[in-house]
């Protein structure tokens, strides 16, 4: 065989390895993108859960602030202090008020609550103080705190609840 039927040959056998090895890179490239933009949301799913556990835990260190620094005690169903379960819509199941429908949305809280002064904005956080128990006889009371954080956006939301045990010396005038 002469060289040059040996060359028409193999004209279109480098083509078609070419083209193969370019179809295998540009799968590769297509794989690393999909996985790029994967990490990047869930990065940013990650920073809106911090932000909202941040503007949640501002906030319960505000209401715990705010209830500190009352020198008598305050009232429930005043300044913003609500009876045990008075924000339950239903009664009569045994769902506790925060885990009830009416109670999810935004509009609930916004609606309700106080509103947070502590939290950087695009964060929203509302605080709700409930009283909790007192012990007969004495000046000691407990607080429940509730508080929702949500995120750089309503798509997160973050419940937090404490119990504040304090004592007042005096009431508050009804």
């Amino acid at each position: 065989m002469t060289h040059a039927r040996l060359s028409a040959r193999q004209r279109g056998a480098i083509l078609i390895f070419c083209l193969v090895f370019l179809l295998v890179l540009t799968l590769m490239g297509a794989a690393g993108m999909q996985s790029a933009v994967l990490q990047e949301r869930m990065a940013g799913n990650l920073l809106n859960h911090d932000s909202a556990r941040h503007a949640a835990e501002a906030t319960l260190q505000e209401a715990q602030h705010w209830l500190a620094a009352q020198s008598a005690r305050p009232l429930a169903d005043s300044v913003g202090v609500w009876s045990r379960d008075s924000a339950d819509p239903d009664h009569s199941n045994a769902v506790p008020w925060w885990e009830e429908p009416d109670c999810l949305g935004a509009d609930w809280w916004q609606r309700h609550t106080r509103e947070a002064r502590e939290v950087p904005s695009p964060a929203q956080a509302y605080f709700l103080i409930e009283e909790f128990a007192s012990v007969a006889d004495s000046p000691i009371y407990s607080y429940r705190i509730t508080v929702r954080g949500t995120g750089l956006s309503e798509s997160v939301a973050i419940l937090l609840q404490a119990v504040v045990v304090r004592s007042f010396t005096s009431e508050q005038p009804r």
